[in-house]
């Protein structure tokens, strides 16, 4: 008899706060959301410029936030998002460069002067996203929230102007268009990442224990 009065106590309690809960407005948890899952990655689909149909067989190289990456064999570019502002730069050259600072650390990228460059600002906005054709920088230098595609400027291409923007789990961004065949062997090519590693110098020091090997960048 006593356990019936404590579920029965127990059940009134959960009533009287679904009640007072839906006299305050207040959505209870298991009712259905319809707030959409964050882009935490960036695609680019590689499109050919005549038939708009994906490439699957040309990969590209690409770099944005630090990663360098291929094309996958479904014709896409996949990048982690780094930031929550839908505003990107897309710079078309075939080599990149690091600007070194003290202490062999990285400042940033530049465009090497002798070598071409093509560079599209994207923005979205109202739901399309806005290409065009900017200038770059006059220092040559690569924004942080660019992404870099490593290829000859004449060898892909964006469309200017307004684009519905495609609804996916990912961030899709505006296609890149084929505008020639691209040679295979350099697009797969790694890009070298010698310029962005340093010699170390070999350094001894006294401790309680003996000597000790230290490695000085």
């Amino acid at each position: 008899m006593k356990r019936i009065k404590q579920v029965l106590i127990i059940l009134l309690l959960a009533e009287t706060a679904v009640l007072n809960a839906s006299e305050l407005g207040i959505e209870l948890e298991n009712q259905p959301t319809s707030q959409p899952a964050a882009h935490h990655t960036i695609t680019l689909f590689i499109r050919d410029l005549n038939s708009d149909k994906v490439v699957t067989n040309v990969p590209l190289q690409a770099t944005y936030g630090g990663f360098f990456v291929s094309s996958n064999h479904n014709g896409q570019i996949i990048l982690p998002r780094k930031t929550e502002n839908p505003e990107f730069y897309l710079m078309i050259t075939p080599t990149i460069a690091p600007s070194i600072s003290i202490l062999n650390n990285v400042s940033h990228l530049i465009i090497p002067n002798q070598n071409p460059v093509v560079m599209y600002h994207l923005e979205l906005q109202d739901q399309n996203w806005i290409t065009t054709q900017v200038t770059i920088p006059d220092n040559r230098q690569v924004p942080l929230q660019a992404i870099v595609i490593l290829t000859e400027p004449e060898n892909v291409t964006l469309k200017e102007g307004r684009s519905p923007i495609l609804l996916n789990k990912h961030l899709v961004l505006p296609s890149i268009y084929l505008t020639k065949e691209v040679n295979d062997q350099n697009s797969l090519a790694i890009p070298d990442s010698r310029p962005f590693l340093a010699n170390l110098k070999t350094a001894y020091a006294l401790t309680p224990y003996g000597y000790a090997t230290i490695q000085i960048p």
